[in-house]
């Protein structure tokens, strides 16, 4: 029997960047949450919020062992979720540099700063780009005092880092850190961000060293489309990139477009093929995912919520994952912005089931504007920009069977089974 293997790519219109310039530091991650009482399935329950502790806007998660990393623009929080309906804030650390996406591996923690900073260092302040010896990149923490993280290094990029992934080679003493970047408006510019830019900052991080990481760059495909930002900026770039370690691919949600590429060689990654479907930049204010054939680039499905969303704000399918089952079935949970967060069946979908169909159960809180929703170990974390980190349970069959992990930096895929 066939096993079909998936690349599942959330693409960015160009269009969702064009917010009002008081929204720049936030980006394509602007506007209000839902209003009105909570939205849910009867088969999803809230089981705990963990409110932001500042204004600050609440990103990416990340997780090891009985804890969870929600980064924010002012830092990042560790929280101890092994009692998922009484978490607890292990670390609140101050460390300013929007937009924190981060990752984890081993005693390292990694955080992208998008936004230029007066230095590297903790206490950085936000700046303009022009400023001497202004920074953006990625930081890199030690945490093996899990209450009292290290700042290690402060490695720059061009454009910064809007988000990373990590490609973990432990057998190699390395980690290797995918940066997705691109101008967020004048004031991020920064003296190494020309356009039309084009380019992935690839870091190699000796995990003995990390001080002397190295950079390159992987300039993307000639016929890859340009973007505009606020009608004033036209560049090439990439959004977020997740990677399957066994398979040495890197699937890419570009802006306006998706590209595979071979990692094997995975300083110097290779052009496969895109997805460049003229559907995709349809712009019906909710956004979709798409499932393709990993072996053709054939269209398989698409996905959005089968709510329709009122108001302002952003409501595009973000950061997601897979649960883990043994049986190989596919069920993904992601974030949806003002939507909340969703949980598809995939095998469904792809079957020609309509996406009402093919939803297990969804829950939009009400305030909601959630950054990023995954499964980890039996339970569905979300952090919101607005409320903080939320812990759902989902009571159905499609979770029967689901791997316990030992860690999950979401945008980094590994076999799970022989």
């Amino acid at each position: 029997m066939k096993t079909l293997r998936l690349v599942v790519i959330g693409v960015l219109l160009a269009s969702a960047l064009s917010v009002a310039p008081a929204l720049a530091h936030d980006g394509d991650h602007s506007g209000p949450g839902s209003s009105g009482p909570d939205r849910h399935s009867q088969n999803v329950k809230l089981l705990s919020n963990v409110p932001r502790s500042s204004a600050a806007t609440q990103s990416d998660l990340a997780f090891f062992g009985k804890y969870a990393v929600a980064g924010n623009y002012a830092g990042f929080r560790i929280l101890d979720v092994s009692d998922p309906e009484a978490p607890q804030v292990v670390t609140n650390f101050a460390c300013n540099g929007p937009q924190s996406d981060v990752s984890v591996m081993g005693n390292l923690l990694f955080q992208s700063v998008d936004s230029p900073q007066s230095s590297g260092a903790c206490n950085s302040t936000t700046v303009t780009a022009s400023t001497p010896g202004m920074f953006e990149g990625v930081r890199v923490f030690d945490i093996t005092d899990i209450t009292a993280p290290v700042h290690v290094t402060s490695i720059a990029t061009d454009c910064g880092s809007h988000t990373h992934t990590l490609l973990p080679e432990p057998e190699n003493d390395r980690a290797i850190i995918y940066v997705s970047s691109y101008p967020l408006g004048g004031a991020a510019l920064g003296p190494n961000c020309s356009m039309p830019h084009d380019a992935v900052s690839i870091i190699e991080v000796p995990t003995s060293d990390p001080a002397a990481a190295t950079v390159t760059k992987y300039h993307l495909d000639a016929a890859t489309e340009f973007a505009t930002y606020l009608g004033a900026f036209t560049f090439r770039a990439c959004h977020d990139i997740s990677v399957f370690k066994e398979l040495d691919l890197a699937a890419a949600a570009c802006l306006s477009e998706s590209q595979v590429w071979d990692i094997s060689d995975p300083l110097a990654p290779v052009f496969m093929w895109r997805f460049d479907d003229p559907a995709v930049n349809t712009d019906d204010n909710q956004g979709r995912v798409w499932f393709l054939d990993v072996s053709t680039g054939q269209k398989l499905a698409n996905y959005k919520i089968p709510r329709a969303q009122a108001g302002p704000g952003v409501c595009t399918m973000h950061n997601f994952n897979f649960v883990p089952l043994r049986d190989g079935r596919k069920v993904l949970v992601s974030a949806v912005y003002t939507g909340g967060t969703t949980i598809v069946d995939v095998d469904k979908l792809i079957g020609g089931a309509s996406e009402a169909d093919s939803e297990i159960g969804f829950y939009q809180p009400s305030g909601s504007n959630t950054w990023s929703s995954y499964w980890y170990n039996g339970h569905i974390y979300g952090n919101d920009i607005l409320r903080g980190v939320d812990i759902f349970l989902l009571s159905d069959n499609a979770r029967a069977g689901a791997v316990k992990l030992d860690h999950l930096n979401p945008q980094t895929q590994i076999s799970l089974l022989p």
